[in-house]
């Protein structure tokens, strides 16, 4: 089993123009996420990820919700919508639409159809010598033949109800767009590092548990864990380590838990990742890494 501590202890390290205090609340929107969220922030294609978390951030202003997708919420005491409703401030720049410029960045045939406009809308204005719409609208009143192209309607109707003034405003539609895409990756790539972090969290004391259930009946994992605080502790030294705590987790905590939702918590080294959202569920770092220890002798 991998140590989960490696990709828990580099969640925080190379994380962009992200300060702390935001990555704290995206983590906490994360740890609301059950696998199968998990699996999809950490694995699905980066738009189908943004237009998830676009309708989260919709239904979550709209007070509904029960119909975001992919949320766990357990019994929360801040939930995932609320995370999202609370702290627009930061999430409410990552989007998949330009609002009044008009369709889903992520449509490459939204986009082709703006890079069309340009080029219609450039060779009108030329052809009239005029500029803008108006000279793209006298044009196309001249030339019947452009005007049954559905793509060059679009270009002169404006896509998603926009109305452009002149080429150079559908072709900084798509800029922008661009833009947006390279902000919102910044965004998903923090997620992605944390999804990965908390299934591979999950994964081991999942795979823990499965050792101890399988061990526990013929003493095997008791007797297991004991060689090894032998070996690893002299008895004059156990006290000052966590020991009995890391053992009640073990085979207490862990053994009674049933669907595994751990949490990562960062908080401070004694609070570093939970089992569940009990307060004797959390784990100091050290805990965590003797459990880890104690996990390769089962």
């Amino acid at each position: 089993m991998d140590d989960p501590t490696l990709a828990i202890d580099n969640l925080f390290r190379s994380t962009g123009d992200f300060s702390e205090q935001q990555l704290r609340v995206i983590l906490a929107f994360m740890n609301e996420m059950d696998a199968e969220a998990l699996q999809h922030f950490q694995d699905d294609p980066e738009e189908d990820v943004m237009r998830t978390l676009a309708r989260m951030q919709q239904n979550s202003q709209g007070g509904d919700e029960e119909n975001i997708p992919l949320i766990n919420f357990g019994d929360a005491t801040e939930s995932a919508g609320g995370i999202l409703r609370s702290r627009t401030n930061l999430f409410q720049g990552y989007r998949t639409s330009l609002g009044r410029f008009g369709g889903d960045i992520y449509r490459e045939a939204t986009t082709n159809k703006f890079e069309y406009a340009v080029k219609i809308l450039g060779t009108i204005s030329a052809l009239a010598g005029l500029g803008g719409v108006t000279s793209a609208v006298a044009a196309a009143q001249g030339a019947t033949s452009l005007m049954t192209n559905t793509a060059v309607r679009y270009a002169l109707g404006g896509i998603s109800g926009v109305s452009f003034v002149s080429a150079g405003v559908a072709s900084l539609r798509n800029y922008l767009g661009s833009q947006q895409k390279v902000s919102n990756k910044q965004l998903l790539d923090v997620m992605k590092r944390m999804a990965k972090a908390r299934s591979q969290l999950n994964k081991f004391f999942a795979e823990v548990r499965i050792k101890l259930i399988k061990e526990t009946e013929d003493g095997k994992s008791a007797t297991a864990v004991d060689r090894y605080w032998t070996a690893r502790f002299p008895e004059a030294e156990r006290n000052r380590h966590p020991v009995e705590r890391v053992e009640t987790l073990l085979f207490t905590t862990l053994m009674q838990s049933g669907v595994i939702h751990a949490r990562i918590l960062l908080a401070d080294n004694n609070n570093y990742v939970a089992l569940g959202r009990g307060r004797d569920s959390s784990l100091s770092r050290e805990e965590m890494k003797l459990v880890a220890e104690v996990a390769q002798v089962l």
